[in-house]
């Protein structure tokens, strides 16, 4: 209790409450060591503040800078839960200025200047301040530490028994496989109706390099989750099957490994395609979904005006992928590379240009104009790239998205319609499946054994619409608008 009374800890215990609050509330899909280089620097900024404060000690001024301190480190480490309150409120129709940071800015500067005038009046003493200020934030963190370490007490093994894979030797006339999925990229037949875009030029271009398009492909689950874990098992989700089938322990990876494979992957900074065991990670030089989930609780939030966090994530997958050659083996490859574009943010234009203002929102697809140019700016990024990958002698190139975009319409079968065709295009290393062959995206890589592996595997028949999915979608869009 005396250390409490004494230092202003709470210039560690302000900055580390967001990193314990967001991995308690994730720890399913977290895994500890994203959450490392948040901690380190964590307590590298709480120990500079520290320092200084010790320096001033002596003097009277020291008060006032660990006062001012706290209100900042307050301010800086809940501006982004201040933001998403008032954007609700905005949204909502109950606040009618558009600006939200200049408000956020102007109530935090009001707030200071009466809580400075509460302690001046109410006279409260340095060390009084300290033991309520450091006991308040150290029961808010012991809370969620306590949670933690019982959630990591009740956590089975069973699923990491379950998937244990004997390695054998590579099969050494195996192609490699690059599997790259976009994300919401659309259908030309939804791009030309909904969006009035040609996309022929980039899929004559693909064709050029030996891609097989298949236009006519849908996907039956309406978010990456779901839809990807229906891709890499190979089976369709259903509710009973959830919990056997999923993305990070896939029947793919399983099958591949007893085969030889290396299977690797990109970082996506997406905890969705991430910590794909037992994948390994391709470091791209961006920051991990838990950062940035991070950082948009905090001050840092104010970087989606600018947009650079989007933009450099894109920009560095795309390098790496291109210089994927120094990350390949001997063996055959796997090598998965999830882009989340043409998904929203929309930070480029249609050359591929950082654009200046834009709606930095991960759930924001119009307007349509904008997703247009997102999608010719991947285009462009993609179309050397895709030539290049076309160029290395037996393997399989795989060009996907998991579901379409989001639209704005009065009828539902539209914005389903939208959201269920997805861009597939596949160069084979020997001849073709034909384009008809392939109905929907689960038989994405049962076609692939099929053709390469083994001609007994079955393709699994084509389904109606799932409607439970549907509906689900549905709730979860109006949740969103």
């Amino acid at each position: 209790m005396e250390l409490l009374r004494r230092y202003p800890l709470y210039f560690y215990l302000i900055p580390l409450y967001p990193i314990v609050f967001l991995f308690n509330h994730n720890f399913d899909i977290v895994p500890f060591f994203s959450i490392l280089k948040s901690l380190l620097i964590c307590m590298i900024f709480g120990t500079v503040i520290f320092s200084i404060y010790l320096l001033l000690s002596r003097f009277k001024i020291s008060k006032r800078f660990s006062i001012l301190m706290f209100f900042l480190l307050l301010f800086a480490f809940t501006y982004g839960i201040q933001y998403e309150f008032a954007e609700i409120v905005y949204y909502s129709g109950y606040w009618p200025f558009k600006n939200i940071h200049r408000y956020i800015f102007t109530f935090n500067i009001l707030f200071l200047i009466l809580f400075l005038f509460y302690l001046k009046r109410k006279n409260i003493s340095k060390e009084k301040f300290f033991l309520k200020a450091n006991f308040f934030w150290c029961i808010l963190i012991l809370i969620n530490l306590v949670q933690i370490v019982l959630k990591y007490l009740s956590k089975s093994n069973h699923e990491l028994s379950a998937n244990k894979i004997e390695f054998v030797t590579p099969f050494k006339h195996d192609p490699d496989i690059f599997y790259i999925l976009l994300d919401g990229y659309a259908s030309d037949k939804i791009l030309k109706k909904f969006y009035h875009f040609d996309n022929s030029f980039f899929k004559n271009e693909l064709k050029k390099c030996g891609f097989v398009d298949y236009p006519d492909i849908i996907t039956y689950y309406y978010d990456t989750q779901n839809a990807l874990s229906s891709i890499f098992n190979m089976y369709f989700i259903d509710r009973d099957s959830i919990k056997n089938y999923t993305i990070k322990h896939n029947t793919l990876f399983r099958y591949l490994l007893q085969r030889g494979y290396n299977l690797k992957y990109l970082e996506s900074g997406y905890n969705v395609t991430s910590h794909l065991l037992p994948a390994r990670p391709i470091p791209t030089g961006g920051i991990n979904e838990f950062e940035r989930s991070l950082l948009r609780l905090t001050l840092f939030r104010f970087d989606e005006l600018f947009g650079g966090l989007a933009y450099q994530r894109i920009k560095h997958q795309l390098y790496v992928l291109n210089n994927i050659e120094h990350h390949l083996s001997e063996g055959p490859d796997f090598v998965f590379a999830h882009f989340v574009c043409p998904h929203p943010p929309f930070v480029f234009d249609k050359f591929g240009n950082r654009k200046k203002k834009f709606i930095n929102q991960d759930n924001f697809w119009e307007p349509k104009e904008d997703f247009v140019e997102q999608t010719q700016a991947i285009n462009r990024f993609l179309l050397p790239l895709m030539k290049k990958l076309a160029t290395f002698k037996n393997s399989i190139i795989i060009l996907q998205s998991d579901h379409g975009p989001w639209i704005t319409h009065q009828n539902p079968d539209s914005i389903f319609t939208v959201r269920e065709n997805i861009l597939t295009c596949i160069k084979w290393n020997t001849t073709s499946p034909p384009a008809d062959s392939l109905r929907h995206s689960i038989n994405t890589f049962r076609m692939v054994i099929k053709h390469q592996f083994d001609t007994a595997f079955k393709l699994l028949p084509h389904r109606e619409k799932a409607v439970g999915n549907l509906k689900q979608f549905m709730e979860i869009k109006k949740l969103i608008k």
